[in-house]
């Protein structure tokens, strides 16, 4: 929340160089006043009873804020370098400066420096030209130092909000207990019935005898990783002999993921919609699941129908490229 001051309290400090000078201060106390700031100067003063040093001691000390008009002569007083017999009350002033500044370990908010007529930066005494200054004669300058009188920043904070919780990064799950791995395990066993539940018989419920088959198991068996690739023109049984393939791999208990790419939704762009997939429909990316089961025990992939989904590479290329990057990634 911002701090609004209610009344203000401002004294202004400044040297008598000219009437022209003294009217120009007397303005810009007059407009402070009229638009809400209790601004104190010595010209609406009569008499002082307890004497200017003491009444202006109190004045300063008392303030929220002081403006030290900066000019030549008052920089010289302040610094103590004008001829001797000149600007004692400005001179006063200006150790009472130096005092508040000191007892405040150089730490300022008090006192404000401020430019009028052709005031220069120079003009400011040493010890605050490290501090904001101020040229009220301009429309912005004016505004920019009623705001810090009024304490109205031009962008203030916003209110703390509630602090939001976020979660936590996703972790990627490669180590699972006999129970998970026995889960996943089904789980992509599951996705495999499209190609395992290709038939594999003839008409007459004899089955195809594929001399291939058996090199393909015994690779299988000896390679640790490896990527076989089966070519055979359209009818030749590729599918039916890669679903045989699947069900002995079953029968000798390995783990596996057999995808037919054909029967593959045409929106597939990457693994994760593949994960998703009506025929897949895993609760990880295919990737994950078999780098998870293969560090307890080997998993075989066998995917079928790549040619078919290739001859769509110029319409629809996500389903290849996906498949291909599984094959990639879980090859070694």
């Amino acid at each position: 929340m911002n701090l609004i001051f209610n009344d203000p309290k401002v004294i202004i400090s400044y040297s008598h160089d000219s009437q022209e000078h003294k009217d120009r201060v007397l303005s810009l106390s007059d407009l402070l006043r009229t638009e809400g700031i209790n601004c104190i100067l010595d010209q609406y003063e009569e008499v002082f009873p307890e004497g200017l040093q003491l009444w202006m001691e109190k004045q300063i000390r008392d303030a929220d804020y002081v403006l030290l008009i900066c000019t030549k002569p008052y920089y010289k007083r302040v610094m103590n370098e004008e001829e001797p017999g000149k600007g004692h009350g400005v001179r006063w002033e200006g150790n009472l400066i130096y005092q508040h500044l000191y007892s405040q370990g150089t730490l300022n908010k008090k006192f404000i420096p401020v430019l009028l007529e052709t005031g220069k930066t120079e003009d400011i005494p040493t010890p605050l030209r490290g501090f904001l200054y101020y040229r009220p004669e301009t429309k912005e300058g004016y505004e920019a130092l009623y705001r810090r009188l009024t304490g109205q920043p031009l962008t203030p904070k916003p209110e703390i909000g509630q602090m939001q919780q976020l979660p936590p990064r996703e972790r990627k799950q490669f180590f699972f207990n006999e129970n998970q791995n026995t889960s996943l395990r089904q789980e992509i066993l599951s996705a495999s019935q499209g190609l395992l539940n290709w038939p594999r018989m003839l008409g007459s419920n004899q089955q195809i005898a594929r001399p291939e088959l058996e090199q393909l198991l015994s690779r299988i068996k000896s390679d640790e990783f490896s990527v076989t690739l089966i070519l055979g023109g359209p009818g030749s049984g590729k599918s039916a002999m890669l679903a045989i393939l699947g069900h002995h791999l079953i029968e000798e208990e390995y783990a596996l993921l057999a995808i037919k790419a054909d029967f593959l939704g045409s929106t597939i762009n990457t693994l994760e919609d593949l994960r998703r997939d009506d025929q897949i429909h895993l609760s990880m990316n295919p990737r994950d699941a078999i780098k998870a089961i293969a560090n307890r025990e080997r998993v075989v992939l066998l995917v079928d129908q790549l040619d078919a989904v290739s001859e769509l590479l110029d319409r629809q290329p996500g389903r290849l490229n996906v498949l291909l990057t599984l094959i990639q990634s879980v090859s070694g």
